[in-house]
């Protein structure tokens, strides 16, 4: 009878060793991986939120339609409200991963949400994927992949642009930022190279988070006394269509430039023409090309839209839900059959490239999770009040 407990024992021992793809780990069964989202639903900038909700789990859903998975399971996304802040961020985070029990996380916008998540999942060891944003913010957080370029990066390449596309040299340049702490390097980024490509800046304003009307009839007032020419923007999309609406007003038309910050999308365009044409033309970085250009880059995310959302229409939030899932998909790919969360992390920063036609290409080492080099140029058009795409996977300008 011994023998008998023994050998079972043992056997038990070996199924649960040789099988733990069945319960690898929180969120992982046999048949789906459950997965988090984190996005401002509420707040001062909010995220469409039934848009983010339709384009959620978009590109899973239109795997499984298509009779495909990932290592035989399908992909669920649980969807939280961070209410555009820090502290709502890592409640969220936290439901998401005590709660909802999930696999990993991602983020799709605002910079202090994500970093607050990217903070809180490092530390319990969850996976987190998300934009750069800051990466001094990020800098030893074993479990956080960015998907785009550094606001610091993305602020040099924006800096080179100026020079060699908007004739910075010739022509007065300014800046019109939020004055917080944490974008404090993506300026100096921006500041120092602008002054290294022989350009100067004629104006720098830094302007409190609570700004209203009134602060921005003023910087428009500044801006035009002072001639500027170029102007790089890094405000929230709400403040700065008030900045906007004054330009138009006052007749203010610069050349508006600007990064990866949430400016870029149509539902800001729009508002920002209406009385005028002071934003047409303006030139946006941006981690993925315009919407209107989807088909160019992935036709299967118009296809998805018309087959499982037929009554809605593709917007900005949408597309980039959908690339940061394909991108995700990707990961989960690599990290194989039997997943874990330190077998994710692992193989994610080991992988040679990861490739998606929409995204920058990614590559990772154990030492750098910064993986993007490239960026997309968008440009604002108020004739049709829409983001087109200038040009591709840039990774410099000029000389």
């Amino acid at each position: 009878m011994g023998t008998r407990l023994l050998a079972a024992a043992t056997l038990l021992i070996l199924l649960c060793t040789a099988a733990p793809g069945v319960n690898a780990a929180p969120g992982v069964s046999k048949t789906v991986i459950k997965i988090g989202l984190h996005a401002p639903l509420t707040g001062s900038s909010p995220v469409p939120s039934d848009s983010v909700d339709k384009a959620k789990d978009l590109y899973f859903r239109w795997l499984k339609s298509k009779g495909r998975d990932i290592n035989g399971r399908d992909v669920q996304v649980v969807l939280k409200n961070d209410q555009g802040t820090a502290s709502g961020a890592v409640s969220a985070c936290k439901d998401l991963v005590q709660q909802d029990h999930v696999f990993m996380i991602f983020g799709i916008s605002g910079a202090d949400p994500i970093k607050a998540c990217a903070r809180y999942t490092a530390s319990v060891g969850v996976p987190y994927v998300g934009p750069g944003t800051m990466n001094e913010t990020f800098k030893g957080l074993a479990t956080f992949f960015a998907t785009t370029m550094t606001w610091p990066r993305q602020a040099r390449l924006l800096a080179d642009y100026f020079v060699s596309r908007a004739n910075a040299r010739s022509r007065k340049n300014g800046m019109l930022t939020l004055d917080k702490r944490s974008y404090f390097g993506v300026l100096q980024a921006f500041t120092e190279r602008i002054r290294a490509r022989k350009a100067d800046l004629q104006y720098d304003r830094r302007i409190d988070p609570s700004a209203g009307t009134s602060e921005a009839r003023t910087v428009v007032q500044e801006m035009k006394v002072s001639n500027i020419g170029n102007v790089f923007v890094l405000t929230n999309p709400v403040w700065f269509l008030q900045v906007l609406n004054q330009a138009n007003t006052q007749g203010f038309m610069p050349a508006w430039m600007g990064i990866d910050s949430g400016i870029a999308h149509d539902t800001v365009l729009g508002p920002g023409c209406q009385g005028g044409n002071s934003f047409n033309d303006a030139r946006f970085l941006s981690a993925v090309p315009a919407v209107i250009d989807s088909d160019r880059f992935d036709p299967n995310f118009r296809r998805a839209m018309a087959q499982l959302e037929p009554s809605s229409t593709p917007d900005d939030y949408m597309w980039r839900v959908w690339a940061i899932d394909r991108v995700i998909a990707k990961m989960l790919d690599r990290t194989g059959a039997r997943p874990t969360r330190d077998r994710f992390v692992h193989r994610v920063e080991r992988t040679d490239r990861i490739h998606t036609g929409i995204s920058p290409n990614l590559h990772y080492t154990p030492n750098d999770h910064f993986g993007a080099s490239s960026t997309h140029v968008l440009r604002a058009d108020c004739s049709d009040q829409r983001w087109h795409t200038a040009a591709t996977f840039k990774r410099r300008f000029g000389n």
